[in-house]
């Protein structure tokens, strides 16, 4: 069930965020479905995509 996750960045007018989905299982399915974060504050810091490396180059990446 791992792979194949699709993160988009959505900005609109007093709205912004991270819509996150899992195409290709069924509505039934565990891994089926949508989550979105999202916030009306400006100064956002976004990343789609955890960096491929170690466990630790992940945060150290997005707050560096």
């Amino acid at each position: 069930m791992f792979g194949g996750n699709l993160n988009r960045w959505c900005a609109e007018e007093g709205l912004r965020g991270i819509q996150m989905s899992r195409p290709g299982f069924e509505g039934g399915h565990p891994g089926a479905g949508t989550l979105a974060i999202a916030t009306p504050w400006p100064g956002v810091t976004f990343s789609e995509h955890w960096e491929r490396s170690g466990w630790f180059d992940d945060i150290q990446s997005f707050l560096g």
